[in-house]
């Protein structure tokens, strides 16, 4: 799912993040960040060599997520220090399963805590057929499928999950051991690890960056990537090609669908925004693609827009600060996790016998069409702080645009090769 975009050798001012395909080398140091009681631990796993300093930041990005997620689980990360390509921060790679749309809406029942929980269980966008079977409802139209048809609004059956955030709710086991997510931040990027006196001047917020990952990890990431990679390259597909709803599509909203019962699953120039009420309150815009007409500022979509007052906006610039904000704990509150305890989900015994740790997603959003880790149901995202352009200030300079992007989490890659279907 990636694409690459390229900065002049003179501009490093604002930066995105790289998918990367190495795994962790042998020897990998363990390390644990104990939680207070009833809160999110962050298991992590740092390659060989990381130093002491780096490990520490580490942790101190996941205590930020923890002080504010009390979900009684554990989430595992492989971290990796090491280079990337110039203009680039750091990826992240999450695990991600499929699993029946009907258990989802279970344990979103099952953990109504807090007002915005209840609105947005009461707001799912659920279709229900004759036969009582539920389904998502979405809105697709504005692209065109194989057959140069519009596409139909068709529902979905089944919903994507980063594992982080199917623990959440209890589909997977909180306790499950396996990796999570796997991060890399660039090693030769001048960063500033200390953020108790600000972010120097010249320097990239090097905590900030690794809590806008996990926040990739923990389920901030949207399927319609995948369309929009394929608009952009005109590359038809058939409706059905097209379910890669993730948790955080369910709350996407726009004047099309607001009070419809539907999400808007399409990608265009209009102001889709996140909504926990079925699209009466528009809590913050989410980016519009690479693909939209007349737009300025497109970034992938698995971001809010730019300028939003939140972690997982897409661009970040030398000398700011990168902080979770009351739009970020809405959205995580959304998708299943929780700002305080008292949830009905039991996190340690889910039935994930129905499950599927299938290779559809991973294909439909790694680099040159199928990985060589399919199997393993793992995808690389990257692009997590998207960039067009540099910061305002005396020293602006416009760089390219993005040209494409691919997947869940990508950013545009030159040369980039097709997403395609399996054999």
């Amino acid at each position: 799912m990636l694409s690459k975009l390229l900065f002049p050798k003179s501009t490093f001012r604002q930066l995105p993040f790289r998918l990367f395909t190495s795994a962790l080398v042998a020897g990998a140091i363990t390390s644990i960040y104990q939680t207070p009681s009833q809160a999110v631990t962050f298991h992590f796993n740092f390659a060989e060599g990381t130093s002491s300093k780096v490990m520490n930041k580490v942790e101190e990005a996941g205590s930020l997520w923890s002080s504010i997620l009390k979900d009684d689980v554990t989430v595992n990360i492989d971290f990796e220090f090491a280079t990337l390509d110039e203009g680039y921060l750091g990826g992240a790679r999450p695990d991600m399963v499929q699993v029946s749309y009907t258990d989802a809406v279970t344990q979103f029942g099952l953990d109504q805590i807090s007002t915005d929980d209840q609105n947005a269980f009461a707001n799912l966008p659920t279709y229900e057929d004759e036969n009582g079977d539920i389904s998502i409802s979405r809105w697709i139209n504005g692209t065109q499928n194989a057959l140069g048809f519009w596409h139909v609004d068709n529902s979905i059956e089944d919903l994507w999950l980063t594992r982080a955030n199917a623990k959440a709710l209890g589909l997977v086991a909180g306790d499950n051991g396996n990796t999570d997510a796997v991060i890399r931040l660039n090693s030769d990027v001048k960063w500033d690890f200390n953020r108790s006196n600000g972010i120097k001047a010249k320097r990239y917020d090097f905590v900030g960056t690794v809590v806008h990952e996990l926040g990739h990890a923990l389920g901030f990431m949207s399927g319609i990537d995948v369309l929009d990679d394929n608009v952009e390259n005109n590359i038809f597909l058939a409706d059905e090609e097209y379910n890669y709803i993730t948790s955080m599509d369910l709350f996407r909203q726009s004047d099309f669908t607001a009070g419809k019962g539907r999400v808007d699953w399409t990608v265009d120039s209009g102001n889709e925004y996140f909504s926990v009420d079925g699209g009466h309150e528009n809590i913050a815009g989410f980016a519009n693609g690479s693909a939209a007409w007349g737009e300025t500022d497109n970034f992938q979509l698995s971001h809010f827009k730019q300028g939003t007052n939140s972690v997982m906006a897409p661009t970040l610039q030398r000398g700011v600060q990168s902080s979770i904000s009351e739009v970020d704990r809405r959205l995580m509150d959304a998708i299943g996790w929780d700002l305080a305890a008292g949830s009905q989900v039991d996190y340690q015994s889910s039935a994930s016998a129905y499950i599927e740790e299938g290779e559809g997603i991973d294909g439909a959003l790694s680099m040159g069409g199928w990985s060589t880790t399919r199997f393993s149901n793992t995808l690389w995202q990257e692009g997590s702080f998207l960039a067009s352009k540099v910061g305002s200030g005396p020293d602006s300079q416009d760089v390219p645009e993005p040209s494409s992007l691919i997947g869940l989490g990508a950013i545009a890659l030159f040369g980039i090769k097709r997403l395609r279907k399996q054999r």
